[in-house]
């Protein structure tokens, strides 16, 4: 079976040997070698759509894994996350805090870390504070349609209105 991409090209050679040229008709043989072609274009077509279902199922049940084994992933750090605060609070209540610890199987050492709590924000100087970003403001889609739907004219917005495919 050809291409989709290949039928317009054979539509176009056979129209220009099939149509008489004076009187612009086209024989009964010619015809059905068209209606070929226009069938031929049919199926590739479906089959393409057919295809495109079939990604879509497989990309619908890869969406469907992944969120599984997110909800698997944060449920398994959740539970590290407890261990590592469960180990430290007991070795610390047995006066092990800080000490290296190790086996065959597994090396505990003791990391520090700080951090800034700010208490009262509002006892800091304003030169601590960080530069605000500036936020770009962005326009009212839904407002704009509304307006052009009521007839309005609005400089700089237009509705774009496509036809696609839709494989169901």
């Amino acid at each position: 079976m050809p291409h989709l991409y290949e039928l317009p090209e054979k539509l176009e050679a056979l129209l220009e040997d099939v149509v008489d040229k004076d009187t612009g008709e086209i024989t009964p043989e010619a015809q059905a070698q068209l209606d070929r072609i226009t069938d031929q274009a049919e199926d590739v077509a479906c089959d393409i759509a057919a295809y495109m279902k079939n990604l879509e199922a497989e990309r619908g049940a890869v969406e469907t894994e992944m969120k599984k084994l997110q909800i698997r992933e944060r449920s398994l750090k959740r539970r590290i996350d407890w261990l590592k605060e469960y180990l430290a609070t007991h070795l610390a209540s047995m006066g092990l805090e800080g000490k290296k610890l190790q086996d065959g199987r597994v090396r505990i050492t003791w990391n520090k870390t700080s951090s800034i709590e700010i208490y009262d924000p509002v006892a800091l100087p304003g030169y601590l504070y960080n530069e605000p970003k500036p936020v770009a403001p962005t326009p009212d889609k839904r407002r704009i349609k509304e307006l052009i739907d009521d007839g309005q004219t609005v400089p700089g917005a237009r509705v774009n209105t496509k036809k696609y495919v839709v494989v169901k």
